[in-house]
């Protein structure tokens, strides 16, 4: 039961912080870029999903750093950055990364399964207050959008992908966690500032305050307490923010793209049934595609 009560928290969590990315939006993302594309040290053309070849070791561009995608047309990447000595990047990185990805893949297709099975959802109100199978279909939105890999620039990244169940929600790869501790963000030679922590606990932490008895500051979450949940009163909703723009992790230029890629899921139908059908009430820009598809930073 207390798992069960913690995935409910969490999924809970994912699900208010999708709609605070909505409500901060009011259209796709705003900027663009005219240049031509520059594909120095990244390979050719063509959109391969976020796939990346495997290509190591000495003789090669990417040092002992596994190769980026190729940047579809139109998209500019970001130069080939790899500061870390031999021995810091795993030699199986890319092999593992591929792993956990099939992973998250068969969780997406059993939550889409989930979703199928909820039936119709009746708003009870005009504030799309939901009754009967509301509270579980906000939990399977939720686990939806944490195993979407769409939802990162290059559609290789989930919030799972760093974050898995059979880890304790913190990093999937032994020998990530044995040597660079932080793991590539969706661009794949920007590593994390640090370790992914397990959000097995973030669901259930209070807004941060004083506690003037303890003389001390409680709340928020990670070890900085620098998701204090100010905001919006949810200091896990706040931190699930953070990962989607950030250029080391899923690396989105925009909180439009994030909009802009739920607009496109699989789910959008259960998206709109828990959150309205005004949810997605955007006119995107005709180049959002392309937009979207250019890792934040890379101008």
């Amino acid at each position: 039961m207390k798992r069960e009560t913690q995935w409910s928290a969490f999924f809970i969590c994912v699900g208010v912080a999708a709609l605070a990315f909505l409500v901060s939006v009011s259209s796709a993302a705003a900027q663009s870029n005219d240049n031509d594309q520059t594909n120095q040290n990244n390979g050719g053309h063509g959109d391969d999903g976020g796939a990346f070849a495997v290509r190591q070791g000495p003789g090669t561009n990417t040092g002992n750093c596994p190769r980026p995608a190729d940047a579809p047309d139109g998209v500019v990447m970001p130069h080939v950055y790899c500061p870390y000595p031999p021995g810091i990047i795993p030699s199986d990185l890319t092999s593992e990364l591929e792993r956990v990805r099939r992973e998250i893949r068969g969780i997406e297709q059993e939550a889409m399964g989930q979703a199928a099975a909820l039936g119709p959802l009746v708003p009870t109100s005009p504030n799309q207050t939901l009754a009967g199978n509301g509270m579980r279909a906000v939990q399977v939105l939720g686990k939806l959008a944490n195993y979407d890999e769409n939802l990162s620039v290059l559609k290789n990244v989930a919030c799972a992908s760093c974050h898995m169940p059979y880890a304790g929600f913190s990093g999937p790869i032994s020998s990530l966690n044995n040597s660079a501790v932080a793991y590539p963000g969706s661009f794949h030679y920007r590593f994390g500032k640090r370790k992914p922590q397990s959000y097995d606990y973030s669901p259930r932490y209070p807004v941060l305050q004083y506690n003037a008895q303890q003389a001390n500051f409680y709340g928020g979450n990670f070890w900085d307490l620098r998701a204090t949940g100010y905001k919006i009163q949810s200091p896990d909703s706040e931190q699930a923010q953070g990962p989607p723009l950030d250029p080391l992790e899923m690396g989105n230029p925009d909180f439009g793209c994030v909009v802009y890629r739920l607009s496109q899921a699989g789910y959008r139908t259960l998206f709109e049934g828990v959150w309205g059908k005004q949810s997605f009430d955007i006119r995107f820009p005709s180049d959002t595609e392309r937009i979207c598809r250019t890792p934040g930073g890379a101008f």
